[in-house]
């Protein structure tokens, strides 16, 4: 008996181990506890960053900034986009193509009064301007124009015996304008060529001499456009008003406002070298 008190004593010391490790994992839980630390593990593990976007190579979303939803490689959410700080430094600079500064251009163009009732007025202008800045100019102009009878005037003679020649009719005019160009840009041509343009007004003093031998004091004012064909070469159109008052045949005095179209060329000089 005693030799089997002694074979269950050593067996016991032996087991105690496995008795005492079974013994505390039903009393603390330990299976579940170990699922609670690696939980804590993962929880307490350092994050980075940014993180990477699926789908979209090489790009990256600082997690502290405002995220953008990614789909199948498309931004859908732009409501980042504004708080973008504007370009407020950036400027966008044009060189003209045709430059004028310190240039003088001649121009010789076609002439008609489009608002006269009893004459077809027509006639050739010759210009000549200078330049002191690519917006600011004096230009000189002469024209001479001829007359013809409109249908209306034949009948004013025919109906009332009333001669059309006492109202009198433009001959020359000699003035000079101060000339100014605002605006310049480019446009196309029947979607084939650019043809850079610039549009300007004219306006000045001068004297028109009429038909019934009188003169008078002229305010003309008018504007147009240069269409450059070459940093020398361009084509140009105005429209001008031409007012001032004449004598007729009569003896009384007259008062005129004359429309005038005028469609020309131009020629610069000296050439362009400095652009």
């Amino acid at each position: 008996m005693q030799k089997n008190f002694k074979t269950l004593f050593i067996f016991l010391v032996i087991m105690s181990p496995v008795f005492g490790v079974s013994a505390f994992a039903e009393e603390t839980g330990a299976g579940d506890d170990l699922n609670v630390i690696e939980m804590e593990l993962d929880k307490s593990a350092p994050r980075q960053d940014s993180t990477y976007v699926p789908g979209a190579q090489n790009q990256k979303i600082d997690a502290n900034e405002d995220k953008l939803e990614v789909q199948n490689n498309k931004l859908s959410d732009f409501s980042g986009l504004g708080r973008l700080a504007p370009f407020s430094e950036i400027s966008v600079l044009q060189k003209r193509f045709l430059p004028k500064t310190e240039r003088i251009q001649f121009t010789g163009a076609f002439t008609t009064i489009t608002n006269n009732p009893w004459f077809l007025t027509m006639g050739v202008s010759l210009k000549a301007a200078y330049y002191f800045s690519e917006a600011l100019g004096v230009e000189g102009t002469y024209t001479t124009m001829t007359s013809s009878q409109r249908q209306a005037a034949s009948e004013l003679h025919t109906n009332n015996i009333v001669s059309a020649d006492s109202f009198g009719f433009p001959k020359n005019y000699l003035g000079i304008d101060a000339k100014y160009t605002p605006f310049y840009g480019k446009m196309t041509w029947l979607n084939h060529k650019i043809v850079p343009f610039e549009h300007y007004f004219t306006g000045g003093i001068g004297n028109t001499s009429v038909s019934t031998g009188g003169s008078g004091f002229t305010i003309h004012v008018g504007t147009g456009q240069n269409f450059a064909l070459s940093k020398r070469f361009a084509v140009n159109w105005d429209f001008s008003m031409m007012m001032y008052s004449a004598k007729s045949t009569d003896g009384t005095v007259q008062s005129f406002s004359d429309l005038l179209l005028t469609v020309g060329m131009s020629f610069f000089y000296p050439e362009a070298k400095y652009r």
